[in-house]
C-alpha cells in the first residue's frame, strides 16, 4: 500500500493566489506520479494547522483500509472576526482542489470531512461543485457540526442539510452507521456547537480526538470506496 501523500495549503488573506498556488503544486505533484486511487480532504476546526488529531486520525484510519490515498488538508485561521470569510474562502478552496484533481485524475474516489467550522466549511462547498463533481464524492464525515444537519443550532449558516455529495444520506451518531447512508454527521452528547440541548461547554466540543468517532467514521468512509 503506497502511505498516504499529505499536501497543506492555509487560507490565505488573498483567495485569487492561494488558489492558483494551490491548482500549480497539485499538477506538479501529479507529474511526478500517477493518479491515487482515494483523495481524502479534511477542513478544520478554527486555529487549527494541517489535519489536527481529528483528521489525522481519520487519514490513518482510512488509509490503513484502502490502498494509494492521499490526504489535502485545509487549515483555518483563529480569526473570528471573519468567521464567514474563512468557511467560503475554505470551500472555494476545497471546491478547486476537487475540480483539479478530477480533470487529472476522473476515476478518483473522494472522500470530504470536517471538524467545527471545518464541517461548515464542508457544507459551503456544495454549491460550488457540479452534479457531475459531486459524482466522485463517496462519502462525507463531520464532527461537532455547528450547521448540524440534525436538528440545527443558533451558530447554523442554514446550509445544514447541504451536503457536496449525490444523493446524501445521513447517519446520525450514536449507533453504527446504517447501511446506505454516506454521510457520517458525529456530534458528541452535550456539546453546545451541535447538540442543541448541550451545555457542557468546550470540554465535549475537543473531545472528538479521544471520543472514538473519528476510527468509526474512517471504517464507515473506507467501507465507500
Amino acid at each position: 500500500m503506497r502511505s498516504a501523500g499529505v499536501l497543506l495549503f492555509t487560507l490565505a488573506a488573498t483567495l485569487p493566489g492561494c488558489l492558483a498556488g494551490s491548482s500549480s503544486h497539485f499538477s506538479k505533484v501529479l507529474k511526478k506520479r500517477s493518479c491515487y486511487d482515494v483523495d481524502f480532504v479534511f477542513a478544520g476546526g478554527s486555529g487549527s494547522s494541517g489535519l489536527g488529531n481529528i483528521g489525522n486520525d481519520l487519514s490513518k484510519g482510512i488509509g490503513a483500509k484502502v490502498s494509494n490515498m492521499m490526504t489535502y488538508s485545509v487549515p483555518s485561521p483563529l480569526t473570528y472576526t471573519q468567521f464567514t470569510a474563512n468557511i467560503n474562502a475554505g470551500a472555494q478552496l476545497i471546491a478547486t482542489h476537487i475540480k483539479n484533481v478530477q480533470a487529472f485524475c476522473p476515476h478518483i474516489k473522494i472522500l470530504i470531512g470536517g471538524y467545527s467550522e471545518g464541517a461548515m466549511v464542508v457544507h459551503a462547498t456544495a454549491a460550488l461543485l457540479t452534479k457531475a463533481e459531486r459524482a466522485g464524492v463517496r462519502g462525507v464525515a463531520v464532527f461537532g457540526d455547528p450547521d448540524n444537519a440534525l436538528t440545527g443550532t443558533s451558530r447554523s449558516t442554514g446550509l445544514g442539510n447541504t451536503w457536496p455529495i449525490n444523493n446524501p444520506s445521513v447517519h446520525g451518531v450514536g449507533a453504527h452507521p446504517s447501511t446506505g447512508t454516506n454521510v457520517y454527521a458525529g456530534c458528541a452528547t452535550g456539546d453546545e456547537y451541535c447538540d442543541d440541548g448541550g451545555s457542557a461547554g468546550l470540554s465535549i466540543h475537543h473531545s472528538y480526538a479521544t471520543n472514538g468517532m473519528p476510527q468509526q467514521a474512517a471504517t464507515f468512509l473506507a467501507a465507500l470506496v
